[in-house]
């Protein structure tokens, strides 16, 4: 097979990027180990972008923070707070964490990756790819840890 039509079938696939950089997939795990690793805490949001993710949580001291996840180099730089105007009220402990919501989406779907999440009025919202590529989007009761039915336009 050449070089270009096995390029063409790996961006087919979306293992690589439009750029002929190869993409490398983090699992919701091992994205949830690099936050916590990197001190960042209650993931409010996260969006797959550039071959990485932007992440906007909240710091141990209950300050709102930016995040940027390099997926091919699995690092996390940190971006301040600067012009986030948000202090978010510290979360009860009976809510769920980033890694615990990674856990249940590996649960029921393995080898998922993330394309976006969003907390908001006790649950997340999130929007994966499955591991055959298909697009699927749920909600997560932060409390209860349950999927909740989800409508999306999609």
């Amino acid at each position: 097979m050449s070089k270009s039509l096995f390029a063409a079938v790996l961006l087919a696939f979306g293992l690589l990027s439009a750029s002929g950089q190869a993409q490398t997939a983090l699992t919701p795990a091992r994205l949830a180990s690099l936050l916590e690793q990197g001190g960042y805490a209650d993931i409010r949001s996260l969006v797959a972008e550039g071959g990485g993710y932007q992440v906007l949580a909240r710091s141990a001291d209950g300050e709102a923070v930016r995040a940027v996840v390099d997926a091919g180099r699995q690092t996390v730089e940190g971006q301040g707070g600067a012009g986030l105007f948000v202090r978010y009220a510290p979360v009860a402990a009976s809510q769920m964490s980033f890694g615990e919501l990674a856990g249940v989406l590996e649960g029921q779907w393995p080898g998922c990756t993330l394309v976006e999440v969003k907390r908001f009025q006790g649950a997340f919202e999130v929007h994966l790819r499955t591991a055959d590529g298909r697009p699927m989007g749920t909600l997560v009761d932060a409390a209860t840890r349950r999927l909740l039915p989800y409508h999306s336009a999609d």
